[in-house]
């Protein structure tokens, strides 16, 4: 166990020791929560069911965090890199506890560690909702699964669904992918009978009722912008496709790029993909239904909407992992040979993320280093007019100032504009470099 923990220590550090933030979500809640006490911050409310995102037990937490460590991205990243190694190690327990060996348990949560999906959520901090739901659900899953004390058999009737309800709770204020909570306990009929998993998926099953019943019509038929959390049952097919080829497209690193990759190079990305369908069907065919049903429930709402994202992905990723360890031994050894194909191309495209990521949090600091003496004498009138030395920034650069209202409590977003590369029409009053760091435009100019 020591050294599985080492491991995932040295997995998580690169994305722990980022020294800034990927995107203007980590931002504008640290302006929310940098106020002068805890009571001053704007909670979510726990019963107010009307809001389109109804996540107090997440949102809560992350102005909690943001409050005590915000300005110290490392210490964000550390809090969360912890997160994900225990998410790993409930895995790891997890996959043991279905009757899987120690040693291939370690290596499907260390390969959990390593999965696109992961690698993304673990390195930005706005996923604390997916890596709280995971938890809960692998902590039901466990706790079905667990081997009860014969002393405490008859309280087994009732304590197991009253747990199960408990964790199924705390999933509904995590995300609202938990929804999907009590089909994802049939995981356990691997080991248990199905008719003793009934009332612990009851119990799941009446508190994500009395969710859907609150919450329902707001989720899909409440005003939203365009775009943004809008859906059809047509969306199927193609997340289904994007969601199952991404960890084998080299230099993709937002879902959003999907539509516009070559055909040339999903195509050789879904190679990958079917490396890893035949592997698990040489171990039999129930084992591939199985990873397919697995995987689309897992995914579950996501899949109707309108816009992907990478860590919507976490927790399937997880699951999947689980699947792969029991059906390891039954996998066929050239087959394996093509799941260790698979699984090189999925780490080269993670070793990118995490490159990338890493690039856009220095941006981010040093950015905002700079930025922070200029901002007291600019003005909405007379705003900093900040221009991308290299076209291919600029969307950093709009992705790390978007709609903060303030930083240290001054205003921030207000008193900035990005003067785009095309546009000739607006000086700039400073270039941004490719490292974050601002020069003045006149200097910047000079031979």
């Amino acid at each position: 166990m020591k050294y599985f923990i080492l491991i995932s220590v040295l997995i998580i550090l690169p994305s722990a020791i980022n020294n800034g933030y990927y995107s203007h979500d980590e931002l504008q809640w640290l302006a929310l929560a940098d106020t002068d006490s805890l009571l001053d911050i704007p909670w979510m409310s726990w019963l107010d069911f009307s809001v389109f995102q109804y996540r107090p037990l997440t949102f809560n937490f992350w102005l909690l965090l943001s409050h005590l460590f915000g300005y110290h991205p490392v210490i964000m990243h550390s809090v969360q890199g912890a997160l994900g190694i225990l998410n790993a190690s409930l895995l790891r327990q997890c996959i043991i506890r279905f009757g899987a060996k120690p040693l291939h348990a370690s290596v499907a949560a260390i390969a959990f560690l390593l999965v696109p999906f992961v690698v993304f959520a673990h390195s930005w901090i706005g996923t604390f909702a997916d890596q709280l739901y995971l938890a809960w659900l692998l902590l039901a899953l466990m706790w079905i699964c667990r081997q009860p004390q014969a002393s405490s058999q008859k309280w087994q009737r009732y304590m197991t669904p009253a747990v199960v309800a408990a964790l199924t709770s705390l999933a509904v204020m995590t995300k609202e992918a938990a929804v999907v909570f009590p089909c994802l306990l049939l995981c356990a009929a691997y080991r248990k009978n199905v008719r003793d998993l009934l009332p612990s998926i009851l119990a799941s099953g009446l508190v994500v009722a009395i969710y859907l019943a609150l919450r329902l019509s707001i989720i899909l038929f409440s005003p939203r912008p365009p775009g943004v959390y809008t859906w059809a049952i047509s969306n199927i097919p193609i997340r289904l496709f994007e969601y199952s080829i991404f960890p084998f497209v080299q230099n993709l690193n937002e879902l959003a790029a999907f539509p516009w990759y070559s055909p040339s190079i999903l195509g050789i990305a879904a190679i990958g993909t079917v490396l890893v369908l035949i592997s698990i069907t040489s171990a039999g065919l129930r084992w591939l239904l199985s990873a397919s049903v697995l995987w689309f429930v897992a995914l579950g709402p996501i899949l109707i909407l309108s816009t992907s994202s990478i860590l919507y992905a976490y927790t399937a990723s997880a699951l999947m992992c689980g699947l792969f360890a029991l059906a390891y031994p039954l996998i066929k050894p050239w087959a394996k040979g093509l799941l260790l194909l698979a699984g090189v191309a999925a780490l080269l495209h993670s070793v990118d993320l995490v490159r990338d990521m890493r690039h856009v949090g220095r941006v981010q600091h040093h950015l905002y280093a700079a930025l922070v003496p200029l901002l007291p004498d600019a003005s909405t009138s007379e705003p900093l007019r900040i221009r991308a030395d290299n076209p291919a920034d600029e969307p950093i650069l709009h992705h790390t100032t978007y709609a903060i209202p303030t930083y240290q409590r001054v205003p921030f977003s207000p008193r900035i504009r990005i003067v785009a590369s095309t546009d000739t029409s607006v000086i700039p009053t400073h270039v941004m470099l490719h490292d974050g760091t601002l020069q003045s435009y006149p200097k910047h100019t000079q031979p």
